[in-house]
């Protein structure tokens, strides 16, 4: 059986996944156009996904430790 805190690191799996699909659809929205490199354009992508995922996981972190 699941115990509590598999369900809390499920949770948290899922909302990185979340955060990471919403992280990358706004990058596809918002186009980059003005950088012409490739390379730098998946770079900045990167890093917004992974500033994105980072923040939403210490609040979800935060809310879970308040519980």
């Amino acid at each position: 059986m699941f115990s509590i805190y598999d369900m809390v690191r499920l949770k948290i799996a899922l909302a990185a996944a979340f955060f990471a699909a919403v992280s990358v659809a706004i990058t596809q929205l918002i186009e980059l156009t003005f950088i012409e490199s490739t390379v730098a354009n998946a770079a900045i992508e990167g890093l917004f996904v992974g500033v994105v995922v980072y923040f939403a996981l210490k609040i979800l972190e935060r809310s879970v430790d308040s519980q």
